[in-house]
């Protein structure tokens, strides 16, 4: 199986939509754990915007979404665009190929699901889209490259993608990078954001990793 999906050839195929269900606190918990400092872990710092995110919601490219990243030997919990903030109408602004490198500006967006719309042509039984979740937690963490100011703040990100992988494979050809992040917080959860994952992370989701419903008109049904 690839690793790289071609944006720039099949990029105007890619459509999705990011989902957040719970309170914005509560994605932190990977990372973050009540006490004294434990050695290693990051210390995280949580901005207001983020905070006051408003929820439920489901956002698509072009929007702001919340964005989890480095900052200052931190991880940032903060607000970034999807997307450059002077759009050139393209979907390669919004996507872009995993590269089996370290990325010197890595985050990753916390969310409850994200949507990726089927081709309908392919899909004979009505399929519109197909839903991705988190087999176990409640949280994906979506990987993505993005762009800073002279502050040092992100303030677009870029949604890297690669081909599916095999729980995945059967609704779509393609897939956002899924970070496996675990829901206790552990050293290795912010290997992508400070770039020690070296390109190891940029690959199509294992099996067992997340799962997908289909969904018919508004209705998400399990697969």
């Amino acid at each position: 199986m690839k690793k790289n999906y071609d944006v720039a050839r099949e990029g105007h195929y890619l459509h999705a939509r990011i989902g957040f269900e719970k309170p914005m606190a509560a994605f932190t918990t990977s990372f973050f754990m009540p006490g004294p400092q434990v050695p290693n872990l990051p210390r995280i710092a949580v901005s207001r915007s983020y905070l006051n995110w408003t929820k439920p919601c489901v956002v698509l490219a072009g929007s702001n979404v919340p964005f989890v990243y480095s900052r200052n030997s931190y991880a940032q919990f903060g607000v970034a665009h999807w997307g450059p903030n002077r759009p050139t109408g393209k979907n390669c602004d919004h996507f872009r190929n995993a590269e089996t490198r370290a990325l010197g500006f890595a985050g990753m967006i916390p969310a409850s699901f994200v949507d990726l719309a089927v081709d309908p042509e392919s899909a004979a039984d009505g399929t519109i889209a197909v839903r991705l979740r988190p087999t176990l937690g409640d949280t994906l963490f979506i990987g993505c490259k993005y762009v800073t100011n002279n502050l040092n703040e992100a303030v677009s990100v870029t949604m890297l993608v690669s081909e599916p992988g095999p729980d995945i494979a059967p609704y779509a050809d393609w897939q956002p990078i899924i970070i496996p992040v675990s829901f206790v917080p552990r050293i290795a959860n912010s290997d992508f954001i400070f770039g020690r994952d070296r390109g190891r992370l940029q690959v199509p989701s294992a099996q067992g990793l997340v799962k997908a419903e289909r969904i018919f008109g508004l209705v998400a049904d399990a697969a």
